[in-house]
Parts: structure tokens; C-alpha cells; sequence
């Protein structure tokens, strides 16, 4: 009778440890998804600091004129490596085009196709008062880009922020 009662004692602690092992392994890949998802949206971020700091850095005595830099930009290794480039254009990571144009003084960068969750918080993130105006859409804000502002301007399944430096 002891023998059955260390197989049964066993049993029921081997089925203890597996359930203990799964419910650990669901918690890393619920962690895991929940930080793929605000890296992705970060990462938008990211690419857009990074372009315009290097844009910054292009800029010669009488502004930026009308010139399109992706092409300066990409040969110029400003690009992270982790970003898709083809034919001379920046794309984000929602396969949206990133352009970067010369605008007199100042420049543009445009973000298209950007989904609701990743528009409110790009525009929030980069619309800052140092820029000359930020669009969403069709909307333009100048100043600091709130979640409140942000939120009513994402309303499209796919969005498109400009951002308008001063210089």
C-alpha cells in the first residue's frame, strides 16, 4: 500500500510542475507580445528622431531648399540597418514611406500608413513646440501635439503625420 501511495504522491506532483512550467512559459510569451508592441511603435519614433537629427546635419547655408535627402540620407549610412530600404526610399515599419524634402529653411518628414495606436503616439512623441507645425491627416497642430489632440486627429485606418521643422 505504501508503494501506491508514492506513485499517486508522484503523479500528482509531476502534474503540479508541468502546470507550474506552462503557466511560466504563458507569462515570458504574454510579456514577450506586450513588449513587441510598444518596441514597434517606439521604434517609428526611433526612425524619425534619428532622420531628422541626420537631416539636421545636411542643411547648407541657405536652408534645405526642395531637395528630397532620403537618397543623402540612406548613402550616408543614417538609416538604421533595421529599417527597410528600397530603391531609394525609407519605408516604417508598417511598410508606410518615410520622405524627408527640404522646406526653404526648414524640412519635412512625412510617416504614412500608420495605424491609429502608432499615429497617437508618434505624433505625441515628435510633434513638439520646437517644430513649426505637425499634420495629421488634414489636420495641423503647431505647438505641442497632446494625447487629446492626437487622438482626435488619428481617426483613419491608416494615418500620415507631417512634421514641419523651423530650421
Amino acid at each position: 500500500m505504501k508503494q501506491m501511495k508514492r506513485g499517486i504522491a508522484s503523479i500528482t506532483d509531476f502534474i503540479t510542475s508541468v502546470g507550474g512550467q506552462l503557466v511560466m512559459i504563458g507569462i515570458v510569451l504574454a510579456t514577450s507580445v506586450i513588449a513587441y508592441y510598444k518596441l514597434f511603435a517606439t521604434s517609428d519614433v526611433t526612425l524619425l528622431n534619428t532622420l531628422m537629427n541626420e537631416t539636421r546635419q545636411l542643411r547648407s547655408n541657405g536652408g534645405y531648399g526642395t531637395d528630397d535627402y532620403s537618397a543623402s540620407l540612406i548613402a550616408g549610412g543614417s538609416v538604421p540597418s533595421n529599417v527597410t530600404v528600397n530603391d531609394g526610399k525609407i519605408y516604417n515599419r508598417n511598410g508606410g514611406l518615410v520622405t524627408i524634402k527640404g522646406n526653404g529653411i526648414g524640412f519635412t518628414v512625412t510617416d504614412a500608413d500608420l495605424p491609429i495606436k502608432d499615429c497617437v503616439k508618434v505624433a505625441q512623441s515628435i510633434g513638439t513646440p520646437d517644430l513649426q507645425s505637425t499634420k495629421i491627416n488634414n489636420q495641423t497642430i503647431t505647438g505641442q501635439v497632446t494625447a487629446a489632440a492626437a487622438t482626435t486627429a488619428c481617426t483613419a485606418d491608416t494615418n500620415t503625420i507631417v512634421f514641419t521643422t523651423k530650421s
